[in-house]
């Protein structure tokens, strides 16, 4: 009979195992990203040893899931449909890590499957409007592909914004779709991730 050191040690690997297999992360990715130590990581992975609660949280933060997701035991009913969760952020700065360890405000649970990379918004202008307006959250998927046309959460000039993307040629234009706000063409963009849905802030109060 396993005891509740093993039990818990096993459920924290499964879980690991589980979210790095869905997000395509290996121990490597988790080694660069987070400043972890291989045999650290490795130890997790295989239920030798289960990592301390800011750990935890961290690799949570990671994932986008709540920190619940990586200590209980999955459901085995697979026609069960949890709702995701995601952080919600109040500003983007350097990093997503920076971010989420600066700007988080709450979780946000959504009735709906979207990545484990993804996370939330909350809009604090109106160079979007009508489609986003300011207390609007954005729901962005972090992931630098480009389909041009499409509405991505970006970098320029140091500052996070979010446009419409037009490929011209070899440059880009960033477009607003308040009229207000003029289009800017540039030979590069960062881009941090694609917004995937809107949500009007207050169905989330």
């Amino acid at each position: 009979m396993l005891s509740k050191d093993d039990k818990y040690r096993k459920t924290f690997a499964s879980n690991l195992n589980y979210y790095m297999q869905i997000n395509g992360k290996t121990q490597t990715d988790l080694m660069k990203d987070l400043g972890l130590k291989t045999a650290t990581i490795s130890s997790w992975c295989n239920a030798q040893k289960l990592p301390r609660m800011d750990k935890i949280e961290m690799l949570s933060k990671y994932f986008g899931i709540h920190f619940t997701k990586l200590i209980e035991e999955r459901t085995s009913k697979k026609t069960e449909i949890e709702p995701s969760t995601i952080p919600l952020l109040s500003e983007y700065k350097n990093s997503y890590m920076y971010s989420i360890d600066n700007y988080y405000i709450k979780d946000l649970f959504i009735n709906d499957i979207i990545s484990a990379n993804s996370f939330g918004l909350l809009i604090k202008d109106n160079s979007m409007s009508p489609l986003l307006d300011k207390d609007d959250i954005a729901i962005i998927e972090r992931n630098n592909a480009l389909v041009s046309g499409k509405i991505y959460f970006i970098i320029n000039h140091n500052l996070p914004i979010i446009r419409r993307i037009v490929k011209i040629d070899n440059s880009f234009e960033l477009q607003a779709l308040n009229p207000y706000y003029p289009i800017e063409k540039v030979d590069n963009i960062d881009i941090i991730g694609k917004v995937i849905r809107i949500e009007n802030q207050s169905a989330f109060k």
